[in-house]
């Protein structure tokens, strides 16, 4: 396995004008004369500030393009957002509202962008037929990475906080579409529907409509041979209808 480097930049001394320096992310840095208390203090900021940054030497901040901004926002997230060693469908969704700002004012100055082009960029999400929040989302999106780079010195506070000015579409005063509502399914559809179960499942009982429904309107399905755990938290496998494991309430069993 290839070894990894954790050793820092060494406190050197330059010959031709005497004084301290360190060379940071291929860059030399003169810290004073060599050999002075002044100059070992700004060598331990410099590396401080070197290695919170990981590793690399914070960019002027009217120099960094939004297209770099988004790179190493990237990078930021595809680390952050991981659960179980895999990364979270929320790094997907930040590339596509990311796509977007690239694509329109990716060789820009990060610090220019502000409210004005942020309006023009939700317009262009909604005339691609998106909806409303779908836009928002993205939009969102854009402003919490304008935020983490504002916390990280890569742009000034100022251009995240003329960001958070711009509120999201509501409904009814927008020309984008909204999403058409989920509608719980009709009682015939049900009935005509077989119940499908996998080879380890006990025998499907009929669905009992007296059973409490979810948010969706949808009823739980009641069952009649389920392990269940008593108040003492001991696994019992004796038969239990009408128990609340899954959500259904103590009904009495129906009658024959």
């Amino acid at each position: 396995m290839p070894r990894l480097n954790q050793a820092v930049p060494k406190y050197r001394k330059h010959r031709a004008s005497g004084q301290a320096v360190v060379t940071l992310s291929g860059q030399d840095h003169y810290l004073g004369p060599h050999g002075t208390k002044a100059s070992t203090i700004e060598y331990d900021r410099l590396i401080a500030e070197w290695l919170a940054n990981g590793r690399e030497c914070s960019q002027p901040q009217a120099e960094i393009t939004i297209a770099e901004l988004c790179v190493r926002y990237l990078k930021f997230a595809k680390g952050y957002y991981v659960k179980d060693g895999r990364c979270t469908k929320v790094t997907p969704d930040i590339k596509c509202a990311l796509k977007y700002l690239r694509t329109w004012y990716g060789k820009n100055s990060a610090v220019e962008f502000g409210p004005v082009r942020l309006r023009a960029l939700r317009q262009r999400m909604v005339d691609d037929g998106h909806s409303r929040r779908y836009v928002n989302d993205h939009c969102d999106r854009i402003k919490r990475m304008y935020k983490w780079a504002a916390g990280e010195q890569l742009i000034p506070a100022d251009a995240y906080r003329c960001l958070t000015m711009v509120e999201g579409l509501r409904r009814g005063r927008t020309e984008a579409r909204e999403t058409a509502p989920v509608m719980p399914v009709d009682d015939a559809t049900v009935d005509a529907t077989p119940r499908g179960r996998s080879s380890w499942s006990p025998p499907a009982a009929p669905m009992d409509r007296r059973a409490p429904r979810r948010p969706t309107g949808r009823p739980w399905l009641a069952t009649t041979w389920w392990s269940c755990r008593t108040t003492t938290n001991r696994a019992r496998s004796t038969p239990r209808p009408w128990c609340g494991c899954w959500g259904a309430s103590r009904l009495p069993p129906r009658s024959a």
